[in-house]
């Protein structure tokens, strides 16, 4: 079942409301794959395979994230929160929902006869985002002593500026030899120069940033 909301500008738009299991005849015991945008059941014959769902449009709705660009509330950065999506609150967040479908498709194509199988092929690829490149700044350090009150911390954070005379945050090279060490490549995610207070505190020509890089 959808239910019919309306976008910004008087678009309109459909969101389902529930979701139902399916899985295919004879297939392993459990709750099956989630279904919605229908009903959930697919009917089988010696030829074809008939949905009561709209499976298209279920992999279109993952995949486009349309939901996101519904009227409605925002966090603190503008963004979609995970809790106000389709998907958290029916508790599907965390399950592969599409690679569900695609496995019970291709079980069901099987069964007609039809030669269908996934690759069982993955890379790892690890990601690393950069929202701090270099040492403790002295406005934060400000920040935690005259705004904040944490004396203690602004003392550690002065002190290894001082003292130690090594930035915490340059860890690229010790990221890199890991990764190379375990046959993977590294991919960083810099933050681009902004002036708001949710951009990063470093620039994309600091000396540490242009080293990296």
């Amino acid at each position: 079942m959808a239910r019919r909301v309306l976008r910004e500008g008087g678009g309109p738009g459909f969101l389902p409301q529930s979701v139902g299991y399916v899985r295919a005849a004879g297939g392993e015991p459990g709750l099956g794959a989630p279904a919605f945008f229908g009903e959930p059941r697919v009917s089988l014959d010696e030829r074809r395979a008939t949905f009561g769902y709209d499976l298209p449009a279920m992999v279109f709705f993952g995949l486009s994230r349309w939901e996101e660009a519904l009227p409605g509330g925002r966090d603190a950065h503008g963004r979609f929160p995970p809790s106000a999506s389709f998907v958290f609150r029916t508790d599907i967040l965390e399950r592969p929902w599409i690679d569900e479908q695609a496995e019970l498709t291709a079980s069901i194509l099987r069964s007609l006869g039809v030669s269908a199988r996934r690759p069982d092929r993955f890379r790892l690829v690890p990601t690393h985002d950069v929202d701090k490149a270099r040492g403790y700044e002295w406005k934060p350090i400000a920040g935690d002593l005259l705004k904040r009150g944490e004396v203690r911390r602004a003392f550690r954070k002065a002190s290894y500026n001082l003292f130690k005379r090594t930035n915490p945050y340059d860890t690229f090279d010790f990221l890199m030899d890991e990764s190379e060490k375990a046959g993977v490549m590294s991919r960083f995610y810099f933050m681009g120069e902004g002036r708001s207070k949710h951009d990063g505190l470093y620039k994309i020509s600091d000396a540490t940033v242009r080293d990296a890089v």
